[in-house]
């Protein structure tokens, strides 16, 4: 057995506070085992380099001179040797503290090592992690290296020699799933790809090793035999390269299956067939081209022949006349076979039995190919969505969602395409369904949220209620509805509150910052506050040219009115306990008309009923990402919200069930939560000082971390 070595190595000799070495030692022809050997000091002074020289010195040197064939034994002497050199030089103070190091031997599939410090060393497979190494020191110990450990590795066993940073940075599950489906080469660059987001001053040390059959490692034979391992390429290698990588690997390592030795023993046998018809096509052509100047002619004649033989074929004396003359050879022939000897008989019916067994076996024959060529088909689709799949997964590590999005739209395809002929098909295509709906939701950036925590239910109040809006202010909730009472419940210990004799016919409620107040719009166009259980009026300058009022929000002392029938935005300034100076903000003709809703924050950005935003400024339209690329596509959303502070718009999607957090700037989707439960959205309200969202569902108030 043999095996496939790669170091991870990302170190800034500028700015890293740690600073290391790996050598790497393949055996020469007197010498029984392979020495690789890892070591981090935990400074990167110009005096640790020789520290470090110095140590991997020594080790090379014990090894080097070493005569015996106990590979367990020269680990060993070396461990003895390093023992009573580094005891001399050993600092005063965190002693334990100064380095950590792997030493190991490898002769064929045995592994002798030990380690000191923080370095780590995990035996890998597809279905599991394990660390097999002993973790830290012992300050009271006056030996550095005071175990040996000895194991035997099997075919496609992997090996992780790393320091700590590496687990501080990664999962253990991510390092299983990158290390267990990548060649060591590609795993080293695809975990190198990963951690360039890592600040400089942290530092990764590495080893890879994959252990692999003689016939296996053709590729291993031009491993140098002395010196360090090359550096791995820091370039990002595309996603498309590592998983043909991935998959020659799984095609090499996986033996022709009965479907694959059958299709190669059909197409020998159909070997002469195909010549034969190829032949006989090629023949076909010459005689086509000879006939092709009289095309038509041939078909006037033929097309005359076969209305005379239909004309002759449908008349009644046909029929009767063909039906007597079949009577008739029947009759002869029974007659002519009863006529013949028993023996002749015996034969003809032997005759027709092989005739039918021979049928019947071309019969089964082709079912069988069909079921065969049926069957690859099958395991074919499989295996492409199995590849896409983990395309996803790779596009998702380096955060390319175009990718991810291409792919998953592919594999929606290949699972429309997927026979669902037997019991065991269809659960097997449900099994699979059920995991695109997750990869979906993980691509889609989808929280789904199977019970949502419910607040308060404002029909514990009065079963009649229709709550229309919601409002938040000095960490109560406000539930606006139907009635003449006012409901409120604290979020912070679940004390209600209800104002009666509050009887207004509510259309829309905003909070207004300048008056720290809530400004009620009733359907009559008025407009109200609440002050101390009382309705105060604030009067307002409308505009002559507005037609109702479709939606509104504020901005300093400003209240933007949204008119669709006019295709206008009307803008008021607040005055003391009034709104005046109305003026038609919009200065170009824009499709106000199939707006839902509107937000402000300088900017006014108004939310499309085709689930498109767009972004106004100083009355016209400004160069935007107006596009929310989503799925499920957006296309009835009712509520959109920002504020000058926000880097997000929060959106809210009744028809979808769901609340969209996107980017501000890019219109890129940040987030969206969904759930089964929402569904009568009617309004929300967003604290991102808290880092929630509280959702108007029916008359009930869910809560939702964000």
């Amino acid at each position: 057995m043999t095996y496939k070595l790669a170091k991870l190595n990302l170190f800034d000799p500028h700015k890293s506070l740690k600073t290391g070495e790996m050598l790497f030692q393949k055996a020469e022809e007197d010498q029984t085992s392979d020495l690789l050997v890892l070591v981090e000091v935990d400074s990167a002074q110009p005096d640790r380099h020789s520290f470090i020289q110095n140590f991997l010195s020594l080790i090379f040197e014990v090894y080097e001179q070493s005569t015996i064939e106990d590979t367990e034994k020269i680990l060993e002497n070396i461990l003895k040797r390093l023992n009573q050199e580094l005891s001399n030089s050993k600092p005063k103070k965190d002693r334990g503290y100064a380095f950590q190091s792997f030493i190991g031997l490898i002769k064929e599939n045995n592994i002798y090592f030990s380690s000191y410090g923080n370095v780590e060393t995990f035996l890998i497979k597809s279905t599991m992690i394990k660390q097999i190494s002993q973790k830290g020191f012992d300050p009271g110990n006056s030996l550095f290296f005071d175990h040996t450990l000895k194991g035997q590795l099997k075919d496609d066993d992997r090996l992780l020699i790393a320091t700590e940073s590496l687990t501080d940075y990664l999962s253990l599950e991510k390092i299983k799933k990158i290390i267990s489906a990548l060649p060591p080469q590609s795993a080293s660059a695809h975990l190198s790809n990963i951690l360039e987001t890592v600040p400089k001053t942290v530092s990764f040390f590495g080893l890879i090793l994959q252990f692999i059959t003689a016939e296996s490692s053709a590729e291993n034979k031009e491993m140098p035999k002395i010196g360090r391992l090359a550096t791995p390429s820091g370039s990002k290698n595309s996603l498309d390269q590592l998983l043909r990588t991935q998959a020659e690997t799984e095609k090499i390592m996986t033996p022709p299956s009965f479907i694959d030795s059958l299709k190669n023993k059909l197409k020998k046998s159909g070997n002469l067939i195909s010549v034969k018809a190829k032949a006989g096509n090629q023949t076909a052509e010459k005689i086509n081209k000879n006939k092709a100047g009289n095309k038509n002619a041939a078909i006037k004649k033929y097309s005359s022949y076969l209305l005379s033989t239909w004309q002759f074929l449908t008349s009644g004396k046909f029929r009767y006349g063909s039906l007597s003359s079949i009577n008739s050879l029947l009759r002869k022939q029974i007659k002519r076979f009863y006529g013949l000897s028993k023996f002749k008989r015996i034969l003809i019916l032997v005759a027709v039995l092989i005739v039918l067994i021979l049928s019947q076996s071309l019969v089964w024959q082709g079912k069988q190919l069909e079921t065969a060529a049926d069957q690859e088909f099958y395991q074919d689709t499989l295996v492409k969505i199995n590849e896409k799949r983990s395309g996803i997964e790779a596009s998702l590590i380096y955060n390319d969602t175009v990718r991810a999005k291409q792919l998953l739209g592919e594999i929606e395809v290949l699972l429309n395409q997927l026979p669902q002929n037997s019991k065991e098909r269809i659960a097997e295509h449900n099994r699979l369904q059920s995991e695109v709906k997750t990869v979906f939701e993980k691509v889609w950036k989808i929280t789904n949220i199977a019970e949502p925590v419910s607040l308060i239910n404002f029909r514990n109040f009065d079963l009649t209620t229709e709550v229309i809006k919601i409002g938040l202010k000095d960490n109560y909730l406000y539930g606006f509805n139907n009635t003449s009472k006012l409901f409120t419940v604290s979020t912070v210990d679940d004390q209600t509150k209800i104002y009666e004799n509050l009887d207004l016919s509510i259309k829309n409620v905003g909070y207004f910052e300048k008056i720290d107040n809530f400004i009620i719009q009733s359907n009559d166009n008025r407009f109200y506050t609440i002050n101390d259980d009382e309705i105060l009026e604030i009067t307002a300058n409308l505009p002559a040219e507005l037609s109702q009022i479709d939606g509104l929000a504020f901005y300093l002392d400003k209240v933007y009115l949204l008119d669709k029938t006019s295709k206008q935005i009307f803008r008021l300034t607040y005055l003391t306990n009034s709104f005046g100076r109305p003026t038609g903000w919009l200065r170009e003709e824009l499709p106000i008309d199939q707006t839902n809703d509107l937000a402000v924050d300088g900017y006014i950005y108004t939310l499309q009923n085709d689930g498109k935003i767009l972004k106004l400024s100083q009355g016209g339209r400004e160069n935007y990402s107006e596009e929310i690329k989503i799925e499920p596509v957006l296309n009835s959303a009712s509520k959109i919200f920002t504020t000058e502070d926000s880097q997000n718009l929060y959106i809210l999607d009744p028809a979808g069930r769901r609340f969209i957090i996107l980017n501000k700037e890019t219109v890129e989707l940040k987030q969206q939560y969904f759930s089964d439960k929402f569904n009568n959205l009617k309004d929300f309200i967003i604290d991102e000082a808290g880092s929630k969202v509280y959702l108007l569902n029916g008359a009930q108030v869910f809560v939702v971390a964000i």
